[in-house]
């Protein structure tokens, strides 16, 4: 049905254009829904004081379409001006909340709000979601691959659609890095917790997060995260409403050993009967791989009770003689 309705424009146009070259006079959006004009105009191509063509056309269309985040795309014209023509553009914007959340599990590199900048400015129509079908997420990725190789990291990244859990109930579009391994080095927590409650929470929060120094970092929307292990002992023990905020990470290189000093070479005694056997050059270690960098967060918990943390048993009754 969409093709058919973008030929149908280019039909109308071939007269047109076997007469003589039209320009574009003007480009408008209908129904643009969250999207702007110059965001628009980056992803279809279509400007004012282009010659309109019929590839221009169809090139525009099916640019929309391919994000993945429209359900229909028409074009038309407005009235003649000469040799120029209005270009109207007709959309149905799929509504955000019908699309997938995305997710990024250790780009750590990065705070929510500087990958929401950075990604936008290479994908001008990403609003923090996308299709699962459609080329919105492999731009995302390329993305994610430019803004890190800005930085000078080499990386490896991976997407994938991660279906609703107990834990998790949304279905979210992940982004990961694969390589190199991103490990959590260090915690730092520092509580906020009604009057009374740290003491007893404190061990579970450290026993917590040592298992999360033993975890894959991930901080997105799905799969076990940080903020699932650093508050599981905080939620068990009844403050279901706890959050962790204002993660702040270092990210610095791991630790690596130094590597063992070389023996000096060792001194072969000769004789007159027998050759001298030259001394044997010591071989030099291999350099190890680059070790996986750590990050290093320092977060704040604010834990808020539930009203109810747990029921209260009924008082055990006395025994009667």
């Amino acid at each position: 049905m969409r093709s058919l309705r973008v030929l149908a424009a280019l039909l109308i146009l071939a007269p047109f254009a076997a007469q003589a070259q039209y320009s574009i006079a003007s480009v408008t959006y209908k129904h643009p829904g969250p999207y702007t004009t110059p965001e628009f105009a980056a992803v279809s191509g279509l400007e004012a004081g282009q010659l309109l063509t019929q590839n221009s056309l169809g090139n525009a269309a099916q640019h929309l379409l391919d994000t993945g985040l429209f359900s229909d795309a028409t074009i038309d014209y407005t009235s003649a001006t000469g040799m120029r023509r209005g270009i109207v553009v007709d959309l149905k914007p799929i509504p955000l909340d019908k699309l997938l959340p995305a997710s990024f599990e250790n780009f750590v590199w990065f705070t929510p709000a500087e990958l929401t900048a950075g990604i936008h400015a290479h994908v001008p129509l990403y609003r923090g979601v996308a299709s699962d079908a459609g080329t919105l997420p492999d731009d995302i990725q390329s993305a994610l691959q430019q803004m890190l190789a800005a930085k000078g990291i080499t990386a490896t990244i991976s997407h994938t659609i991660l279906e609703p859990t107990s834990a998790h109930p949304i279905r979210v579009l992940s982004f990961r890095i694969d390589q190199p391994t991103i490990r959590l080095g260090v915690v730092h927590l520092s509580m906020e917790a009604p009057a009374g409650a740290a003491p007893a929470l404190t061990p579970g929060l450290q026993k917590a997060a040592s298992i999360a120094t033993r975890s894959p970092f991930n901080e997105g929307l799905a799969g076990l995260t940080l903020q699932d292990i650093l508050l599981s002992s905080v939620r068990s023990a009844g403050f279901i409403q706890a959050t962790l905020d204002n993660l702040q990470r270092t990210v610095a290189p791991s630790p690596s050993t130094p590597p063992p000093s070389t023996p000096p070479p060792t001194s072969h005694a000769t004789t007159n009967s027998t050759p001298a056997t030259p001394p044997t050059k010591p071989t030099s270690p291999k350099p190890k791989p680059p070790s996986p960098p750590l990050i290093s967060p320092t977060a704040t918990s604010t834990f808020t009770p539930s009203p109810t943390p747990y029921p209260t048993p009924p008082p055990t009754p006395s025994p009667t003689r």
